[in-house]
């Protein structure tokens, strides 16, 4: 479904008909009169309509994934199915930062104030959007009644704090959201407020999902592929490549601001291009991973790859 502005020109919407002729969704996409439309119609190209989805599954609080759950729910009975700490997150926050929230942190990661124009413009990047709370919430190996199926939830968490994968044992296909794209390396920590460090909660989902090697991956955007343990092997050296970043960066100035060690990141828009909500992302992650390196959180992974 096409996604406008927002991220990747397009996002993955899958429809799973149970034993019975009923439908359920996962990550139906952004809210568009558009996608709506494009949803209808596939929909009638399947000799079916928006009254026969009994679910809606969002891996994520994303608008590109959950945003037109809504909507679908309004037009069924479908019940809209969460992470219980994704749903969580849905109550506190919206997609990025609020502004007052980003200028609380900019001072504690020590941005100029020439620089704070940069910062203010985050709720405006970002595709802000009112998120509906979930119908039923579900755990971490949950089977959900979908007739005829076995879709088991896997919780990984990382990209959000409770974001979730699908594993349809029958087909031996895993819905993996935007835990695991084919080319994308999505980034950590963007929802939810963790008590634990999200680098490595993402490694270790990363790990999770690379036992089923032998199962198709259905992400949320580019294209389903095969080889998961090797792509999740990928991101992981991508994650663990910005830690040595971020190590070489703390060893010639230890007591650096989060500011000042961002600026001095590779950054594939480039530092100088970064604002609004990319800008903070950057400056999270920046402190995420300073604080995977200072809590000894890093040194398990970092061996793990050989890059220590």
């Amino acid at each position: 479904m096409p996604m406008g502005k927002f991220g990747p020109p397009y996002n993955l919407c899958y429809i799973i008909e149970d034993s019975a002729g009923d439908l359920h969704v996962v990550d139906p996409g952004i809210d568009s009169g558009e996608n709506w439309a494009l949803l209808q119609q596939n929909l009638r190209g399947i000799g079916k309509s928006v009254s026969d989805v009994r679910a809606v599954i969002a891996t994520h609080l994303h608008p590109d994934h959950l945003g037109l759950a809504a909507r679908i729910r309004a037009a069924s009975s479908a019940r809209l199915i969460l992470h219980r700490e994704e749903d969580n997150a849905v109550r506190e926050l919206t997609l990025g930062t609020r502004e007052e929230d980003v200028s609380q942190r900019a001072e504690g990661w020590g941005v100029p104030a020439a620089y704070q124009g940069r910062l203010a413009r985050s709720k405006t990047s970002a595709q802000v959007s009112s998120f509906p709370p979930a119908d039923l919430l579900c755990e971490d190996g949950d089977r959900l009644l979908v007739p005829g199926r076995e879709l088991q939830v896997i919780h990984t968490p990382g990209h959000t704090l409770g974001h979730l994968c699908l594993r349809e044992r029958q087909e031996r296909i895993v819905f993996t959201g935007d835990h695991v794209l084919p080319t994308i390396n999505s980034g950590v920590g963007l929802g939810g407020s963790a008590s634990g460090n999200q680098v490595d909660a993402y490694l270790v989902s990363l790990e999770t999902i690379a036992e089923f090697d032998d199962h198709v991956a259905a992400p949320g955007h580019e294209f389903g592929f095969r080889n998961i343990r090797e792509r999740c092997g990928s991101i992981a050296a991508h994650q663990l490549r910005r830690t040595r970043e971020v190590r070489a960066a703390l060893e010639s100035t230890p007591h650096a601001p989060v500011w000042d060690l961002a600026s001095r990141l590779a950054w594939s828009a480039g530092w100088e291009n970064l604002s609004g909500y990319m800008l903070v992302s950057a400056l999270s992650q920046t402190e995420m991973h300073v604080d995977f390196l200072r809590s000894g959180l890093a040194e398990r992974h970092l061996q793990l790859h050989g890059t220590n």
